[in-house]
């Protein structure tokens, strides 16, 4: 991480006062998004560093359904591209709702941070075969 992005991520971290976190980051996968697992005080939480400009909307946001077909996947399935504000208000809609989703705990969308509840390592196939109920689970 250029040194510049890591003195931003601890600074927001200090403001989202857990500035003498532990850090642990996770592998790497396929999207623009890093996460590092941060405890401290006896909690847990994941920082999610999205940098607002590694990814774009793949089409105008006034795109068309049919423009956006046109544009290919990403036009159709990743309408917000790599937006911290946006992830945050669709977890915040869905937990409105009942449903899961991760509790944000801070953010800062300019800089491309979020600070998430941690939803633990287990895989949802393994829990699923150690007898959990999957209607439970979502």
């Amino acid at each position: 991480m250029p040194a510049e992005r890591e003195e931003q991520m601890h600074q927001f971290l200090r403001r989202a006062g857990w500035g003498d976190a532990a850090l642990a980051p996770l592998p790497g996968d396929a999207s623009t998004r890093r996460y590092t697992r941060v405890t401290w005080g006896g909690r847990k939480a994941m920082l999610m560093d999205q940098p607002q400009a590694a990814e774009t909307p793949a089409a105008p946001a006034e795109a068309t359904p049919d423009q956006r077909r046109a544009l290919g996947y990403n036009a159709v399935a990743r309408l917000a591209g790599g937006d911290v504000a946006r992830f945050a208000a669709v977890s915040n809609h869905l937990r409105g709702l009942g449903l899961s989703a991760p509790e944000i705990l801070a953010a800062d969308p300019d800089g491309g941070f979020a600070l998430i509840e941690d939803l633990g390592d287990d895989l949802y196939a393994d829990v699923l075969a150690d007898g959990a109920d999957a209607r439970a689970l979502y």
